[in-house]
């Protein structure tokens, strides 16, 4: 007669793993939505329906939630919680909000109307407005101070940079530009000393130091430049030229000049670093597209769909993924003289229902278990004394993972 015995060994050490993830957010105008890029393949993941004619992207600085303008006539900010790629909420403004930039403490939130000729404040914590403040015509730029103490804001119009008091929260001085300059972007340098200002009009950036606010020079750059980013050192400035260079100019900071020009897609307009500062994205407004240089070789290595007319763009680690609580047992089946040893691991649900959990071993995938069945899963044959761990992946029906876990067996020693 056939016995079986099932035995059930002590439950092992749980370890708890995290999961990052690099992306891009990119607000397509005419799509009226936000393409999300996975920094790491390349590739469009998703896209978030927004309002009309997404113009600004900006993260909290725990990239937890991004905030994207949303021009005539929805007039709003839309808020969208990166966890799950969904607008929770939307914010009204001034008409035509613009340029959007978030204080380092993540409390505020301030937005340039380009058609009011202002810019509203938001409190972070409650999504309300806080105040309106009067700058110059056609607002376009925003960009905080790393100690989060002044705003710039460049007015297209005016020829002018308005620098707002966040303690106050009023224009505290007002720098002019040469006539016809038409400032666009705006960038800080991460030790606050000077502001890059790309001026369309003039085919240069204007350099302001920002301890007497003054203009302290002019660098030469490509036709009709609008967006600049810095590296986290601030050596390097990246400067999109939206006319008919259709490029990127590379700017040592220190000397103030231009070391190298990379030929992009149509109209540059966004731009920004990805988190590990390997790659710079450029966002090609009349491209439909993302151009991807490599920062070691300034060379394009990669051009990304990315939707309709993506004018601005952002770039972020998304928040560790909440934890799976998973557990893992060796269990050996016993039949006469024979015995086989396998691990069954179990885990608990998350509160996002995914579509699927993706189950690895020692770092390599070895199933997928549908979110209807049970949350279980038996790996046969092991041999004793092997060291195995499961990670546990719940991903959404998107393909987004929502949470995660894992744990380490010792195959009944």
């Amino acid at each position: 007669m056939k016995i079986f015995h099932l035995l059930f060994l002590a439950l092992l050490l749980s370890i708890n793993l995290t999961h990052a993830l690099d992306v891009a957010y990119v607000a397509n105008v005419n799509d009226d939505n936000v393409a999300v890029i996975n920094i790491a393949s390349g590739t469009v993941i998703t896209t978030i329906s927004v309002g009309d004619s997404p113009q600004g992207v900006a993260f909290t600085p725990d990239a937890a939630f991004a905030y994207v303008t949303n021009g005539v006539p929805s007039n709003n900010v839309s808020v969208i919680d990166t966890l799950t790629n969904t607008v929770t909420t939307t914010i009204t403004v001034g008409t035509g909000p613009f340029g959007i930039a978030i204080t380092p403490d993540g409390t505020r939130a301030y937005v340039a109307n380009q058609f009011a000729t202002s810019v509203s404040v938001i409190d972070i914590a409650t999504n309300t407005v806080l105040t309106t403040i009067t700058v110059g015509t056609f607002p376009i730029g925003v960009a905080i101070t790393p100690d989060g103490t002044s705003v710039y804001v460049t007015n297209q119009f005016s020829n002018s940079v308005s620098v707002i008091d966040t303690s106050t929260n009023t224009v505290s001085t007002t720098i002019s530009l040469l006539p016809s300059t038409f400032p666009f972007g705006i960038a800080i340098t991460p030790d606050g000393t000077k502001a890059y200002v790309p001026t369309s009009g003039t085919d240069d950036v204007s350099v302001i130091d920002t301890s007497s606010n003054t203009v302290s020079g002019t660098i030469s750059v490509g036709d009709a430049p609008r967006g600049v980013a810095f590296t986290s050192d601030g050596t390097r400035a990246y400067v999109s030229n939206d006319g008919t260079s259709d490029n990127v100019s590379v700017i040592n900071t220190a000397t103030d000049t231009v070391i190298a020009t990379v030929s992009v897609g149509n109209n540059p307009i966004g731009i920004a670093l990805t988190p590990s500062e390997t790659q710079v994205y450029a966002g090609n407004a009349a491209g439909d597209s993302v151009s991807v240089i490599e920062v070691a070789s300034n060379t394009v290595s990669n051009t990304i769909q990315s939707g309709g007319f993506p004018i601005a763009l952002a770039t972020a680690t998304l928040p560790t993924l909440p934890l799976l609580n998973v557990s893992g047992k060796c269990n050996k089946n016993i039949f006469l003289t024979q015995e086989e040893l396998f691990n069954v691991i179990t885990w608990s649900a998350p509160e996002n229902i995914p579509l699927i959990y993706r189950v690895f071993r020692n770092g390599k995938p070895v199933a997928i278990i549908q979110a209807n069945q049970l949350r279980q899963f038996s790996d046969h044959n092991q041999m004793k004394g092997d060291v195995v761990t499961y990670l546990i992946v719940a991903e959404s029906s998107i393909g987004l993972p929502l949470a995660e876990g894992s744990v380490t067996i010792t195959v009944c020693r």
